[in-house]
């Protein structure tokens, strides 16, 4: 079993910001880190919500920004 460090982004600042420390640890103990965005989808809001391939474009983005500015402050991880 692989161990590594899993850090949930709703695509705010403030995830963003928070994601920072879990990276700040993993880097410490030699983990990788796995980031991971997902949409909670309600019967409710399902029809309100963007298409399914623009709901990936924004989760992909999020996830590549978050990658990019994770490794500029812990470049080991």
């Amino acid at each position: 079993m692989r161990l590594e460090i899993t850090v949930g982004l709703d695509g705010s600042a403030e995830s963003l910001s928070a994601a920072r420390w879990p990276a700040r640890e993993a880097q410490l103990r030699g983990l990788p880190v796995r980031l991971v965005h997902l949409w909670l989808l309600s019967p409710v809001a399902a029809p309100h919500l963007p298409s399914g391939e623009v709901r990936t474009a924004v989760g992909q983005r999020i996830l590549r920004g978050a990658e990019s500015e994770l490794r500029g402050h812990y470049p080991d991880v």
